[in-house]
């Protein structure tokens, strides 16, 4: 009786070990979410700073999947603006719309408990369009410039964990892109002066780690 006792003790605890251990495997291989916010972003716009019309390193948001040293990343960030100003003898309204999205893969890295550096690939798209309307006496004119930007690049960043949940980053990146320019500039009341220009370039921009991002990981 008694090694019966003892046997299914053994096996009650062998059994409650494995559960355990297994319970462990699969939280170690949950896939985790990560949300940033770009602080820099915010602060640029609140003290009402302008942008560069072709900068891409804007992403108001991220959003990272993140399973053990992997992890997949988007970012998505951009800008709607429309204000109308009086001046002497003329009126002038500004449109303004800038769209960033990327999308990408990146392998994560600690450094101690707090730190984290990583690396990766990002393919990016951008759309920049900034529409300026002027109405004086003589003539009613209206400018319009269009960028549209795709590429590709490496990326590498560098994290530190306020705790388990809560953490500051920055990165830098160096993109190669494929750039689509036009800009078109039109007269009312003298159509015959209307013109339009077009290229196309391929370009490198180096993105440098000036914008910081507040995330949180659940």
């Amino acid at each position: 009786m008694k090694k019966l006792i003892l046997l299914c003790f053994l096996v009650l605890n062998c059994s409650i070990l494995f559960a355990q251990s297994e319970k462990k495997s699969k939280k170690a291989n949950k896939a985790t979410t990560e949300v940033g916010l770009n602080a820099t972003f915010l602060a640029r716009n609140f003290f009402g700073a302008e942008d560069d019309v072709t900068s891409i390193s804007d992403y108001l948001l991220y959003y990272k999947i993140i399973k053990g040293r992997n992890a997949f990343r988007f970012g998505l960030g951009g800008s709607i603006n429309q204000r109308s100003e009086t001046l002497t003898g003329q009126s002038r309204e500004v449109f303004a719309t800038k769209l960033n999205a990327r999308m990408g893969y990146e392998r994560r890295n600690k450094m101690g408990k707090k730190w984290i550096y990583y690396y990766g690939f990002d393919l990016v798209a951008h759309y920049d369009q900034l529409e300026l309307r002027t109405v004086t006496a003589i003539d009613d004119t209206t400018s319009a410039d269009r960028y549209i930007e795709g590429g590709a690049g490496p990326v590498l960043g560098i994290q530190f964990m306020i705790n388990e949940h809560i953490g500051i980053s920055t990165e830098a990146s160096v993109l190669y892109f494929f750039t689509s320019f036009s800009s078109d500039d039109t007269f009312v009341n003298f159509p015959e002066i209307n013109s339009s220009r077009r290229f196309e370039e391929f370009r490198i921009a180096a993105i440098a780690p000036t914008n910081v991002y507040i995330s949180v990981k659940f």
